[in-house]
């Protein structure tokens, strides 16, 4: 993946050129000056039997307008020290005027404004269709004074710990926990559920749900900036500026090959004026439909296109590609190493059971809940949940509280070591605590168990068919998770996972996931998870995936795609919109080179008059474009519903 971002440090002509298509995809104003341009021609063609005069001076209106767009991009463009095909078209429509032959001149700029404003509307289509994804944030937000007062207030001016009232109807601004009230929450515009949820107090909501029928209050756990749904929004619309090696190797080539037939044109010309004897016209004038014929239009937009129509067609459906580099290398996928907690599960433990090895029970659990309360660990959540908010307080104040990562939060008390983790402890008499192995989390004093914490968690939806189906498309499954050994494997048994991991440490698992790419047998490897210790691995694999929602910055950072609503089938989705992609970007090769040889062929015997090449390059031009816009059609496979459709809890050992 390294390789790939490296070409995604453009030179400035390479980004140059991608604002200025960026510019160009007001595609409406452009098809008005075409269409000017053709009722123009039609008039001039007219007049020409009438009074040539008149004839002049509507060709002069037709160029005129056929020229507007073109003529400014190519200015732009020999500014920047570069030309394109916008000059190879002015300049061919301006040679056919100046050697008698107005008509053929203004029938290019037709042609070639109707396939650029096509090329214009794809663009703009793709381009909505990515920023339908990002649905109306609020601006603003009603922050709760000392005083009770409500104030209204930007986005910008939250703090952190800030008291908000948010009215139903209205949306969350920001991540936040519900501080007072009672209302349901619809999550469907974030994670795709249609049930509407009913958060108990405390509970956390994120920025872009929408409060139903109660007046709440809630406490603010992230800037605007930094919330769940800015953080996509931010990716959203950064990921048309984030180009695959394809991409910047075809705006290369498009630029070079320019260059190519343009001196080809000319050479063209000499041979067949000075050493062959053609008359000046007729040498000039098969010299224009070369440079017609050669032009590279459908191959500068064979690779583009696809991409634009395949990140719009995922965002459609809450997959976000961070540029073209994730779209076409999920083509190559051919091993997945999934996470556990976060990704195959809902990353939401819950405790089901509390085995004590103390007599002191309300004791143990009241430090048990001390500890808890210093780790911001799911598994120390789901201990501070369970505890009830009423028992004893721990008699003994803590002292040097710290929370080692893999292994839990460490402390002293009553003038011995506590800790409230994973790690394997044993009883008086040196056996190992067997409770232990299945318990997420153990209380322990000074190496002996107090107390384990039995947890379950509940597999995410369609988990099993996701399995299934990246198998049947020749995908190896791993999964990869820094859980203990027997939980990570019986997770795996139930989905049918052969190869399963566990006890990694996040620098294990960068490591599990480079062995996997140099045993993928040519294949690309993706990494899928949503925690800060999953950020290493996603950065290691060729494709790195991200739970949108959950995701944590660094995981969010590091990823090419992002699973917006966190749904695991999007997963094999975008395996298939890769593959898709890469098919149309073949295809639209073939199309653009093919076409490109036929003309090219034609015009260095003398056999194509003006007009036909410039059918022949538009014409596959506008091929390629509505190829690629495919993509926008393609109906979404759904995968077949089993045992697993719904959220189903793991089961636990006795």
């Amino acid at each position: 993946m390294g390789t790939d971002r490296a070409y995604d440090q453009c030179t400035m002509s390479d980004q140059a050129n991608h604002n200025h298509e960026e510019e160009s995809a007001d595609w409406q104003p452009q098809i008005v000056a075409t269409v000017i341009c053709l009722v123009a021609l039609l008039l001039a063609m007219t007049a020409e039997h009438l009074w040539l005069p008149l004839a002049s001076v509507f060709y002069l209106i037709s160029f005129a307008a056929g020229m507007r767009y073109p003529l400014v991009e190519a200015a732009e463009e020999i500014a920047e020290g570069t030309f394109d095909v916008d000059f190879l078209m002015l300049l061919v429509a301006l040679g056919a005027w100046a050697l008698g032959h107005p008509a053929e001149g203004a029938t290019l700029l037709v042609l070639f404004g109707a396939s650029r404003s096509m090329e214009a509307y794809a663009r703009r289509r793709t381009r909505s269709a990515i920023e339908a994804l990002t649905t109306e944030m609020p601006d603003t937000a009603h922050r709760v004074g000392s005083d009770d007062d409500v104030e209204e207030i930007p986005l910008d001016q939250i703090k952190a710990g800030d008291l908000l009232q948010v009215r139903p109807g209205e949306k969350f601004p920001v991540d936040c926990i519900l501080a007072q009230g009672k209302t349901t929450i619809d999550m469907s515009a974030i994670t795709g559920e249609s049930e509407p949820l009913t958060p108990e107090p405390g509970a956390e909501i994120p920025s872009g749900a929408l409060n139903g029928g109660g007046l709440v209050r809630v406490q603010v756990i992230h800037l605007a900036r930094e919330s769940a749904y800015q953080k996509i929004i931010q990716l959203v619309e950064s990921a048309p500026s984030h180009r695959s090696q394809a991409q910047v190797l075809s705006d290369r080539v498009g630029r070079y090959f320019t260059a190519a037939i343009l001196f080809a044109s000319i050479a063209g010309f000499l041979i067949w004026w000075l050493a062959l004897g053609l008359p000046f016209k007729v040498a000039g004038y098969r010299a224009m439909v070369l440079l017609v014929a050669g032009s590279p239009c459908a191959l500068v937009l064979s690779i583009p296109s696809a991409v634009l129509a395949g990140i719009a067609a995922g965002a459609r459906r809450g997959i976000l590609f961070h540029g073209g580099r994730g779209l076409l290398a999920a083509a190559g996928v051919r091993t997945v190493a999934l996470d556990k907690t976060g990704t195959l599960t809902t990353g939401e433990p819950s405790v089901s059971s509390v085995t004590p090895y103390s007599e002191d029970r309300d004791h143990q659990l009241s430090l048990a809940r001390r500890l808890a309360g210093s780790s911001t660990h799911p598994a120390a959540g789901a201990v501070l949940r369970h505890i009830s908010e009423d028992s004893d307080e721990c008699r003994h104040d803590l002292s040097d509280i710290a929370e080692v990562a893999g292994e839990g939060v460490h402390a002293l008390h009553d003038g011995g070591k506590v800790m409230l983790g994973r790690c394997p402890v044993k009883h008086r008499d040196g056996e190992e605590c067997a409770a232990a192995q299945n318990a997420r989390v153990v209380l322990s004093a000074d190496g002996q168990p107090r107390m384990c914490f039995h947890l379950s968690e509940t597999l995410r939806e369609q988990a099993a068919e996701t399995v299934a189906a990246l198998k049947q498309r020749g995908v190896r499954v791993l999964l990869l998770s820094g859980d203990l050994t027997n939980a990570v494997n019986r997770l795996a048994g139930q989905l049918g996972i052969e190869e399963a991991f566990g006890d990694l440490r996040p620098e294990q698992k960068w490591e599990a996931v480079a062995k996997a790419a140099d045993g993928s047998s040519g294949g690309q490897v993706m990494m899928v998870g949503d925690g800060v210790n999953d950020a290493p691995a996603l950065a290691a694999a060729e494709v790195g995936v991200a739970m949108g929602m959950r995701g944590s910055a660094a995981t969010l950072a590091q990823a090419d795609i992002v699973l917006v609503k966190d749904r695991l089938p999007d997963l094999v989705e975008a395996l298939d919109l890769g593959r898709a992609a890469r098919r149309i970007v073949r295809q639209n090769l073939v199309v653009a080179i093919g076409a490109a040889a036929i003309l090219v062929g034609f015009a260095i015997v003398g056999g194509l008059p003006l007009s036909l090449g410039v059918f022949g390059h538009e014409g596959g031009t506008v091929l390629v474009v509505l190829n690629s816009l495919r993509l926008l059609l393609r109906t979404e496979q759904k995968l077949p519903s089993g045992t697993h459709g719904a959220p189903q809890p793991i089961p636990q050992p006795a």
